[in-house]
């Protein structure tokens, strides 16, 4: 396949504010080096335009519209409509931060320099293709969003069901009585290395740190012990 400079293709320059200059009730994203945009009272790009943060945390974004950047974000925009889809851009740049990470210089705070960039070499198909990829690579990214939206309210349903069914716990104002743990269950450990010895098909259940899932025991897989009568089980 086809390949080529980026510096060939694209368009490079950086903002030029300082990361005080955001408003948070502002009109425009302003993008710095955060994952996140802030906001800007006013504007000074109108570009599709993928935007790398140059330090700190490396990473990259999509923005097509008005907008305002730090002095360390770079904005890179194609030359011309047929030189490169900026869709299919933002995906060579978030592929290649590996490599941007692994060439950045300085001390506590990494930095990356314009030449990083404009001698990246990125695959060059021809336009229809690259918006082909795109596409594909923006319903790839679609079904991981909305998966992991529904890993997030599935970890939420436990906690949902049970105020449901009990309210708000207190244990002064309830119907359902209330137990000390320590009457329901045959012993209690902080445990130390060496308990594999005591396995057993069956005996006293033996939690282990695999069984102790997010708002939830895993009891799938438990393991099974016969205590030996030191203090080392009674501890």
């Amino acid at each position: 396949m086809q390949t080529a400079s980026l510096g060939d293709l694209v368009s490079i320059q950086t903002g030029k504010l300082d990361a005080n200059a955001s408003s948070p009730d502002g009109a425009y994203p302003f993008f710095t080096c955060a994952r996140e945009p802030l906001r800007i009272a006013s504007w000074k790009y109108d570009l599709d335009a993928v935007l790398v943060a140059g330090n700190g945390d490396l990473n990259v974004k999509h923005y097509k519209g008005k907008f305002d950047a730090y002095q360390r974000t770079y904005i890179i925009s194609p030359k011309t409509e047929t030189a490169i889809f900026t869709r299919y851009l933002f995906y060579f740049m978030d592929s290649y931060l590996e490599t941007l990470r692994e060439q950045s210089i300085g001390g506590i705070i990494k930095y990356i320099k314009l030449g990083m960039l404009t001698d990246a070499k990125i695959p060059l198909p021809p336009l229809e293709e690259q918006k082909r990829i795109a596409a594909i690579l923006d319903q790839a990214d679609d079904i991981r969003r909305k998966r992991q939206h529904a890993i997030e309210r599935l970890n939420q349903l436990g906690q949902a069901i049970f105020h449901e069914m009990f309210g708000e716990w207190d244990q002064q104002d309830t119907k359902y009585s209330t137990v000390n743990l320590g009457d329901k269950i045959d012993f209690l450990t902080s445990g130390s290395r060496g308990w594999a010895e005591y396995y057993r098909d069956s005996g006293s259940t033996f939690l282990r740190i695999q069984n102790v899932k997010r708002d939830e025991l895993d009891l799938s897989d438990v393991a099974y012990v016969d205590a030996p009568d030191t203090a080392e089980s009674k501890r």
